[in-house]
């Protein structure tokens, strides 16, 4: 059963969700924004806990006038933070 195997990416996908909801409380902003996401990175489309770090992104900057409401925030990779605010970043979707 390893994560490698391709006939097994749907088991290890549903898993890597499943724990990711023990993550945050079901009523909270954060669970609210990774369910808004399907519990994927909308910079690279992996799941978001495929082991990397997480950080909470603002799409529009609070010194710009955006809030912390959960409509304003994305959960990304560490990786994928550092791709947003250096401009390097192939997106997927905007972020």
């Amino acid at each position: 059963s390893s994560p490698d195997n391709p006939t097994l990416a749907k088991y290890w996908e549903k898993r890597k969700t499943t724990l990711g909801k023990t993550r945050w409380d079901k009523d909270s902003k954060y669970y609210k924004v990774a369910e808004n996401q399907k519990w994927k990175c909308p910079i690279c489309g992996e799941n978001l806990f495929n082991g990397e770090e997480l950080h909470t992104h603002h799409i529009v900057r609070v010194k710009d006038g955006g809030t912390d409401d959960s409509t304003n925030l994305v959960h990304v990779h560490r990786a994928c933070h550092l791709h947003i605010h250096t401009g390097s970043r192939s997106e997927k979707s905007k972020a």
